[in-house]
């Protein structure tokens, strides 16, 4: 056998060495080995201090695929180990639904169709190209090592002069069951002033100065008071809800020469400790000083938020916010628990939703008995046309109800309206052609961020 020259072994070996590490970065992560895990869940209760937190240290690094492992331990005598298993859970959970979907990967000119499809094997979320009117693919040059996913789309959305957009993408041939997608639309000027925190996007996109000052001070008179307002829109990863948006909190606003826009507050807060604020005493703004702007709705989903951050009006020579740096609260939807409430959908059938007792009270079989059609009202509730603000209407129903068959598979509902009945629950055949047999709630959980965001170099209107 002919030997290969000494350089070109190195060179195949240094080739097969950087494409192992680019797939031991991007590979997910591996199941821990249970032993381990049970090893360390022991140790948890261990005398020694230093062995107890080198344990949780190590599960804590095996990261939430050890969240299944956690629940058989918190019944242990010992309470140490509880208030550990406590903390460690309360941290995991957290990480698994708010870590950021991150990308290790490299393209040199590469077709943009190609550079998606890497981010999606990467992170799971599906991101398209919405320029279909261009004579040409669009073609991408980058390097990212373990990035965030939003880091990546502002790269990609620089080169291509593009800006992020939601839209829905259709699951099953019906057309029942979307899920939301991050369309990348062509557009002349993409977005100058960007920062993304994680999960998030924020994205200046307006600034307004208004000169006039309210000579009554009386809410029924909501005009805009003097000074600056920047509107900013909020991003975040498909298949992350948002719940809830709170009111921006600013930190600091500075012009060019470094004086501040920030208004400070007339009285300090009941609960803020002395000393307590941003550095270079700028205090927070009150709550007053901010506005809420309706988000952009697709169907029933709120997929694009705006609010609006108000300064204090810029000096006369003032020709640029140098640096605004402040938070946005927020709870999203981080995932869902879906719990059986009824295996045999019947006639005279009850189960319990939100502390309330529900019946399905009719039950109509169309198409061979593979499509029902449900009248649910709350149990000894006789009159179905009475009113009464405390119980679920069909359609909060509806959003809070899943119907599968007995494999499992989603059954479409919708709301269909009857003479006699009032609105009903009309439920489709799965995917396979079977008849739904189980019915399920699905909670939502919900958890409460700060998303932090800083803009540079903003010029004034």
């Amino acid at each position: 056998m002919r030997q290969l020259p000494v350089c070109w072994m190195v060179g195949l070996l240094g080739v097969m060495m950087a494409i192992s590490g680019w797939l031991e970065a991007a590979a997910p992560p591996s199941r821990p080995n249970p032993t381990e895990v049970e090893k360390y869940l022991t140790q948890l209760g261990d005398r020694d201090f230093w062995m107890r937190h080198r344990a949780q240290e190590e599960l804590k690094k095996m990261g939430p695929a050890v969240l299944p492992f956690l629940p058989a331990h918190l019944s242990s005598r010992d309470g140490e180990t509880r208030r550990r298993l406590l903390q460690l859970s309360q941290q995991l959970q957290y990480q698994r639904d708010l870590a950021p979907r991150r990308v290790t990967a490299r393209f040199d000119h590469a077709p943009l169709d190609q550079v998606l499809a890497t981010l999606f094997w990467q992170t799971d979320l599906r991101t398209k190209w919405l320029g279909e009117e261009c004579k040409h693919q669009p073609r991408f040059t980058g390097s990212f090592q373990d990035a965030t996913y939003w880091e990546v789309i502002e790269q990609i959305a620089q080169q291509t002069k593009s800006v992020p957009t939601y839209f829905h993408e259709t699951l099953d041939p019906q057309g029942e069951e979307t899920q939301p997608v991050i369309g990348l639309r062509p557009t002349r000027r993409p977005a100058r002033f960007v920062c993304s925190q994680g999960r998030f996007r924020l994205q200046l996109i307006h600034v307004a100065s208004h000169g006039e000052l309210p000579l009554l001070d009386e809410e029924k008179y909501d005009s805009p008071s003097g000074g600056l307002y920047l509107t900013l829109e909020l991003f975040r990863e498909p298949r992350l809800q948002l719940a809830d948006l709170g009111m921006p909190q600013v930190q600091a606003a500075w012009d060019e020469r470094g004086r501040s826009l920030v208004p400070l507050p007339r009285h300090r807060e009941a609960n803020t400790e002395e000393g307590a604020g941003p550095p270079g005493g700028v205090g927070r703004v009150p709550p007053a000083g901010f506005r809420g702007l309706p988000g952009k709705r697709t169907d029933e989903d709120e997929v694009v938020t705006q609010v609006e951050v108000v300064l204090a009006r810029p000096y006369g020579e003032a020709r640029r916010i140098a640096r605004v740096r402040g938070t946005l609260p927020a709870r999203i939807v981080a995932s869902f628990q879906t719990t059986l409430l009824l295996n045999e959908i019947r006639r005279g059938a009850s189960f319990e939703i939100q502390d309330q007792r529900q019946e399905i009270r009719n039950l109509w079989n169309k198409a061979s008995g593979k499509i029902l059609q449900l009248q649910i009202v709350p149990k000894d509730r006789r009159a179905a046309d009475e009113e009464d603000d405390q119980t679920l209407d069909i359609h909060r129903l509806q959003s809070l109800l899943q119907f599968r068959d007995d494999e499992g598979r989603l059954c479409p509902s919708t709301i269909t309206p009857s003479l006699f009945a009032g609105p009903i629950l009309e439920v489709q055949p799965s995917s396979a052609g079977k008849r739904a047999t189980h019915i399920f709630i699905q909670e939502p959980i919900l958890r409460s961020v700060e998303i932090p965001f800083e803009f540079r170099e903003v010029p004034l209107p």
